[in-house]
């Protein structure tokens, strides 16, 4: 605490707490004070009281208020009376000077915890700082010498200077961010000379499988001539699809699948109408698929626009996540198939008996691949693709 007020100096000033466990002890407590004096650090302590009568609890008391810090010096007597532990008719001037201590802290710790120091001098140890002052979780001043480098941490903090000077605040760093960052404009469809050729569920699939319900098919179809996967590569795909379809919420963890491959696709898919049915696939021109029911309030299907819009955004995020070649443009393709019953309203609204429902009879619908978007447009731009694909397919549905 050594600063300057104009030409005056400020002195740090301590009071030594300490207890007379045997003469030699005091005499390590005197050199340490005289120590501490060589050091410019004034010290307040019994032995340099005077001659004169003393009260010596108003004595304590004064000097400890006093004093900038009250240096414990921890002993294993101190550390018997400290906790109250002592004979009431011993070290009677140490018990009196630890219970003001002790209430100094109940009164305010915020104030008194900084300002009462554990301190360990040659020879002593943790163990014999009371329990009161923390001897594990606060902070303690071992002094190994009575010099400056074996007392460095104490005198620092008595004097105000830090070991470590905390550094001027600098400039946050200009980070780019770790995914892009939403991209304004739209996807450009590209009209092609003819649609793409596009396997559909009833001939991508050749297990007997019939669907109990509505069901939405969404094809991404590489344009162009891409390398066809081995036959090989297929087989592997299957263990594949079925956990990524698990772990994309396709299919729930408690559905059975149904996974099997040809030399021409392989797929995976649950036949289980109670939870869901659904399926995904792959061929080996690298189409990818999938096929989800839409909710149904028995018997009806519940055909709610906002809610197919974001069923295709989760299903274009799956499949753009199967580790295949990325083709440089995807055709898309959206259909459905069987159609059964089916309504036209809000999931929440479905219930309702005046909800209108329509038999759409066995044909299918399809919105074939006939345009085509780049393939990193389905991570740029999702929400538009399939608010436009949902929008195409309902415009053929309603156009039966």
């Amino acid at each position: 605490m050594h600063s300057a007020e104009g030409t005056r100096t400020i002195v740090t000033r301590v009071f030594l707490s300490y207890i007379h466990d045997s003469e030699r002890h005091k005499q390590q407590v005197l050199e340490f004070a005289i120590f501490l004096r060589s050091c410019g650090i004034d010290v307040a302590f019994d032995q340099w009281a005077g001659p004169a009568r003393q009260d010596w609890y108003a004595w304590a008391n004064r000097e400890m208020l006093a004093a900038d810090y009250i240096l414990v010096i921890a002993s294993a007597g101190y550390l018997e009376i400290g906790d109250g532990n002592g004979s009431a008719n011993k070290n009677r001037g140490g018990q009196s000077e630890a219970a003001t201590l002790r209430d100094l802290l109940q009164e305010d710790r915020e104030k008194w915890l900084p300002k009462i120091v554990p301190v360990l001098l040659p020879g002593h140890h943790v163990t014999e700082i009371p329990r009161f002052l923390q001897p594990q979780a606060a902070t303690r001043y071992p002094v190994e010498s009575f010099t400056v480098e074996g007392a460095e941490d104490l005198l620092r903090m008595l004097t105000g200077q830090p070991g470590h000077v905390l550094p001027p605040l600098g400039s946050p760093p200009v980070l780019p961010p770790r995914s892009p960052a939403p991209v304004a404009g739209e996807p450009v469809w590209r009209e092609l000379p003819a649609p793409a050729p596009a396997l559909w569920r009833r001939d991508l699939v050749t297990d007997y499988y019939r669907p109990q319900g509505s069901m939405v098919e969404l094809h991404l179809v590489p344009v162009g001539s891409p390398s066809r996967l081995p036959v090989r590569r297929l087989d592997t795909l299957r263990p594949e699809l079925a956990a990524l379809g698990r772990t994309k919420a396709l299919f729930t963890p408690e559905q059975s699948l149904q996974a099997n491959s040809t030399d021409r696709a392989v797929w995976a898919y649950s036949t289980d109408w109670r939870l869901g049915e659904a399926g995904i696939a792959v061929t080996r021109a690298g189409q990818r698929s999938c096929w989800f029911a839409l909710p149904s309030v028995s018997p009806v299907r519940v055909l709610d626009e906002e809610d197919l819009v974001r069923t295709l955004v989760e299903r274009l995020a799956l499949l753009a996540e199967i580790e295949l070649p990325a083709p440089e443009e995807i055709a898309l393709a959206v259909g459905m198939d069987p159609l059964g019953i089916l309504t036209f309203a809000k999931l929440s609204d479905a219930a309702s008996s005046s909800s209108h429902s329509i038999h759409m009879g066995p044909e299918v619908v399809r919105v074939e691949p006939e345009e085509a978007v780049r393939f990193d447009d389905l991570q740029r731009f999702p929400e538009i693709i399939a608010d436009e694909l949902t929008a195409r397919l309902i415009s053929r549905l309603k156009r039966r």
